[in-house]
């Protein structure tokens, strides 16, 4: 029996699930063991999480609108990485999605025996 706080995944064909790759956004979101929920989105609409296609594959950015320049400001959770600035027709060429939750692994070990399993 499903509440209405359930979100079916099946049911919901925008949102996808995108695993985290690489240490752009660590210690928030750990590489390989993190995911995250995007629902696809071709502009800006508010400041939050939103997946940047960067042509070698999509990344999480942290974005937030700059008041009075016109342009969104590009961010990363860890701090050896630098941010960036768009414009808002830049962001809109590259966004693919807008980061709806993230999902944090809490027994990797679990799922390293569930593969196994397969």
């Amino acid at each position: 029996m499903g509440t209405s706080t359930d979100l079916s995944i099946q049911t919901n064909p925008g949102l996808r699930i995108h695993k985290i790759l690489g240490d752009s956004m660590e210690p928030r979101l750990r590489s390989d063991l993190d995911y995250i929920m995007i629902v696809p989105c071709t502009s800006f609409l508010c400041d939050g999480m939103y997946v940047i296609d960067n042509g070698g594959g999509l990344v999480p950015y942290h974005v937030d609108y700059l008041f009075g320049e016109g342009k969104v400001r590009l961010r990363l959770e860890n701090p050896r990485y630098r941010g960036c600035e768009f414009t808002l027709e830049q962001f809109e060429d590259c966004v693919a999605g807008r980061v709806v939750a993230e999902v944090k692994v809490l027994d990797p070990s679990a799922i390293e025996q569930s593969r196994r399993r397969s």
